[in-house]
């Protein structure tokens, strides 16, 4: 499974894609779950091929155990061992702990490797994309925030462990920007949640605002830099 695809769009949730997150991992992991709804019938079929992979994965980790030189299993033996490991998704919940139609995709990227063949040790990033095609580099490059629109090249491998399984992974290794959020979080209230509430507060049109009596009163302004934001 060597061949780079690419995915259909998504909603980037908790992407750190400019710089690798270190948290538990000290060489450094590139990643992003991408937001999609499975009642669109793209989507719905990518989680069925998903699916479908993660248990082609499984009979593979079966056959590599059974053909195992120092200590082969039988089939059922080899079955028994493996387990269902963690998919690449998972499926948000309501406030009641249900699934919902959506689901979060995850892709990856180790930001330090190191060769098994050579022993050489390098670095990777991803690879930055706009709508258009054109390659982002150096100070062209975006802060790319969560509720970006994307699209993410990415290589899918199999993988399996009697400790943790069998299943599919998503290798990273581009992403293409189709509409960008950065600088701070999205101004769009659907991706925090928030729909419309009839008879609440409505704001005015800007020009309708009042000026604030204080907005230029810069010689009274005693803000010491402690506040909260």
């Amino acid at each position: 499974m060597a061949k780079t695809l690419t995915s259909i769009p998504g909603i980037a949730h908790y992407p750190h894609l400019n710089k690798p997150d270190t948290r538990f991992d000290a060489d450094g992991t590139y990643h992003v779950k991408l937001r999609m709804d499975t009642d669109e019938p793209e989507v719905a079929e990518f989680i069925e091929w998903i699916d479908a992979e993660h248990e082609k994965a499984k009979q593979t980790f079966i056959e590599k155990l059974m053909s195992d030189e120092k200590k082969p299993l039988t089939k059922a033996a080899a079955t028994k061992k493996t387990k269902d490991g963690d998919k690449p998704y998972v499926y948000e919940e309501d406030e009641d702990g249900e699934p919902t139609n959506m689901v979060l995709v995850n892709f990856k990227m180790k930001a330090h490797v190191k060769s098994k063949k050579t022993g050489k040790e390098f670095d990777l990033e991803p690879k930055f994309f706009d709508a258009s095609g054109t390659v982002l580099k150096g100070n062209r490059k975006p802060l790319v925030y969560g509720g970006s629109t994307i699209k993410v090249a990415y290589t899918p491998q199999h993988w399996g462990s009697i400790k943790l399984g069998a299943s599919i992974r998503f290798q990273m290794e581009a992403i293409q920007i189709i509409n960008l959020v950065t600088g701070g979080g999205s101004d769009n209230a659907d991706d925090y949640g928030f729909g419309a509430e009839s008879g609440g507060y409505v704001a005015p049109e800007a020009d309708s605002m009042p000026k604030s009596s204080h907005a230029d009163d810069d010689d009274d302004d005693d803000d010491d830099g402690t506040g909260d934001f």
